[in-house]
């Protein structure tokens, strides 16, 4: 295996990855890690990955279950269905508490991790064979230097010089023999740094550059050093025009020679192609360098230009972005940084030679693979706000927070994107204020909510004739009244606890196989005892032999409870509520519409995404909503809002069981739209 070996890493626990990544970095291999959140990302990204680029692929797992039971994981059974991996390369992390069986022929390791565990892990791991993408690339590399010769791709003639039929290289590096000089002279030191970058990048360093920025300097250079091409710009501080031309080629006469010129001195171009130069170029700001590199690529290779292929295009980051206070990184399909602006170098605290070429994960662990991944995939744009980054390589930076974006540079023609451009802009402060703002929300939240505990359960005591009958008889009906608008203004303060809670940790679930008809029968039953709406009734309707789903069983009761509650509020008296679940072949289908007035289309796209504006108290704050979202993505559903054809609106949830194949969930709105 050429390539740096990949390792998949699920855990929450930063010290756990930040150990991982540590033993791995004391190894003599190269290992690369990709940190997941969850199994869900992992899957995703499998998918999105699958086929389109092998480099990218996981060879080693070690996953912490956290709360999960190893023997419901999804993840494990997609593994053993693709059966790309040895078992023995999926490590499972175990807390010293635990006591429940895993499964069996899987590595089994301490959590927190320790370093022997670890290492022995790593050796184990050395031992197997490689994966289905690696062993097809060493065969085809053993059938080559066996003299099996690979079909070489056929092109037509577009403008590259190759007819029907001829034979065409896919690679620049395999024109070119090793150890190549050139030697460039320019008084301007930017575009030694610029030309130096472009070879680099497109010959594989095979050419060597080397530069100076007088004719004095080449000429002492031409004497002592022997070089395969001369860039010559001619106008230098002692000497100029023609004359600098004559002099070198006094000193070397055979020398493959480009000369360089300024607009509008093109006659004097001209002038130096009798004098023996190969070609002149004239300096433009816009295409200099890689006309340059396209001039010397021809000369060096013997190749006539108009026959060379065309350079892979380049998103250069110009001085003053170069200089700007945010980073900025320019990643290729391999997730390797191509280039990046002197911010990043400052906030690394890593110099050129160990960031260029190198993966991106290496240097920002705490970064999501998937997103960027699907900017490659898709070639849209991503953006995430308030991203927390707390290592950048060699710096660490606790509590720092981050708005990032990354879009793809696209070229006309292309369907996929090259690279991909990373912006990352330090937003710490107004997090911070932010954060100090909702400490203060939840901890009020929080004060009140006790003291309506205590109301609900004196008003349930007395309700329930635990002291005696209630007299007079009216006064029965005026508490069970306070008691309904009690547990409302109860169930908003828990939302926005709970918000909270969802948005400052990810570790608020306890997953476990769970009957998810036996809990939405016994949340309808509650609720329509609790809506203080005697007019409006709850119908279920509920799909017997539905298996029962990895669930957190009180977030899916918020979240029923929820969208419950939401209904009755907005149902018209004497309609109905209609509560269903049921299977479309691997999909469960939860199902929960009312028959009220249909929200604004301009309100269905944003119904989920926090407080609402609504101009009025009564329609609520959209927290439930929010929450109810919150939960859903959480325990892979996809969550929607439709307006049905006649009146009212309704809310879908889909849930894909274990099948086939683990693609992606696609949005409710397409696969529901029969229903209404």
């Amino acid at each position: 295996m050429n390539r740096p070996i990949n390792i998949f890493l699920k855990d929450v626990s930063r010290a756990n990855s930040a150990l991982l990544r540590h033993i791995l970095l004391t190894q003599p291999k190269p290992y690369r890690l990709f940190s997941f959140g969850s199994e869900k990302e992992i899957l995703d990204y499998l998918t999105l990955t699958a086929g389109t680029n092998p480099k990218l692929m996981p060879d080693a797992f070690v996953i912490s279950p956290g709360m999960e039971d190893p023997k419901h994981s999804l993840l494990l059974k997609h593994l053993e269905k693709e059966k790309r991996l040895d078992r023995k390369a999926i490590a499972l992390t175990r807390e010293a508490q635990e006591e429940r069986d895993y499964p069996e022929d899987y590595q089994v390791i301490a959590s927190p991790l320790k370093e022997e565990e670890v290492e022995s892990f790593l050796k184990v791991l050395s031992q197997l064979p490689p994966a289905a993408e690696e062993r097809s690339e060493d065969a085809a590399s053993s059938a080559e230097q066996a003299g099996e010769k690979k079909p070489r791709k056929k092109v037509r003639k577009n403008g590259d010089g190759y007819e029907n039929g001829q034979e065409k290289d896919e690679s620049n590096e395999e024109k070119l023999p090793g150890n190549m000089r050139v030697l460039l002279v320019d008084p301007n030191k930017a575009t030694s740094e610029l030309l130096n970058r472009s070879l680099d990048r497109y010959l594989g360093g095979k050419c060597l550059l080397e530069s100076c920025r007088t004719l004095k300097e080449a000429t002492r250079l031409l004497k002592r050093q022997n070089y395969d091409a001369l860039v010559a710009d001619l106008d230098l501080p002692d000497s100029g025009g023609i004359a600098t031309l004559k002099s070198l080629k006094s000193t070397r006469p055979e020398l493959a020679t480009i000369t360089v010129v300024a607009r509008g001195e093109e006659t004097v171009g001209e002038e130096t192609l009798k004098l023996g130069a190969r070609k002149y170029l004239v300096k433009d700001p816009d295409n200099y360098i890689p006309s340059l590199t396209r001039s010397l690529y021809s000369t060096l290779s013997g190749h006539p230009e108009d026959s060379t292929p065309e350079l892979e295009p380049h998103f250069e980051i110009g001085e003053a972005l170069d200089s700007a206070p945010f980073m900025m990184i320019a990643i290729d399909q391999d997730l390797n940084v191509r280039n990046c602006n002197d911010a990043f170098y400052s906030l690394s605290r890593l110099e050129e030679k160990t960031v260029l070429g190198s993966c991106l994960f290496a240097m920002l662990p705490e970064l999501k693979v998937l997103p960027l991944a699907r900017v490659f995939s898709d070639g849209r744009a991503y953006q995430d706000y308030s991203y927390k980054l707390s290592k950048i390589g060699q710096g660490h930076y606790l509590n720092r927070y981050w708005d990032l974006y990354a879009w793809p540079m696209m070229e006309p023609g292309q369907k996929k994107p090259r690279e991909v451009f990373l912006i990352a802009t330090d937003v710490s402060k107004r997090v911070e204020s932010e954060l100090e703002r909702k400490h203060l929300f939840a901890a009020l939240a929080h004060d009140i909510r006790n003291p309506l505990l205590g109301i609900k359960n004196t008003l349930d005591v007395v309700l329930g004739g635990n002291i005696g009958e209630i007299q007079p008889p009216r006064l029965k009906g005026i508490l069970s009244a306070f008691q309904k608008s009690n547990y409302g203004l109860l169930l908003m303060l828990s939302n926005i606890v709970d918000v909270f809670k969802h948005e400052s940790t990810t570790e608020v679930y306890r997953f476990k196989p769970e009957s998810i008809v036996r809990i939405a029968r016994e949340v309808a039953a509650e609720v329509e005892n609790l809506s203080g709406n005697e007019s409006v009734k709850i119908s279920t309707d509920f799909e017997d032999g539905i298996p029962d789903i990895n669930l957190d069983e009180a977030a899916i009761r918020r979240l029923f409870m929820n969208l419950l509650f939401n209904a009755v509020k907005f149902a018209e008296p004497g309609t109905e509520i209609k509560f269903d679940i049921f299977t479309r072949a691997a999909i469960v289908v939860i199902l929960v519409n009312n028959k009220g007035p249909q929200m604004g289309s301009d309100k269905l796209g944003s119904v989920f995404r926090g407080v609402m504006e609504t101009g009025s108290i009564k329609y609520g704050s959209g927290l439930g909503l929010y929450l109810c979202r919150k939960i859903a993505e959480a325990h892979g559903f996809t969550i929607g809002c439709l307006n049905k054809k006649e009146k009212g609106t309704s809310f879908v949830l889909e849930h894909e069981l274990v099948s086939d194949t683990f693609k992606e969930i696609h949005s409710s709105f397409y696969r529901i739209k029969d229903l209404h």
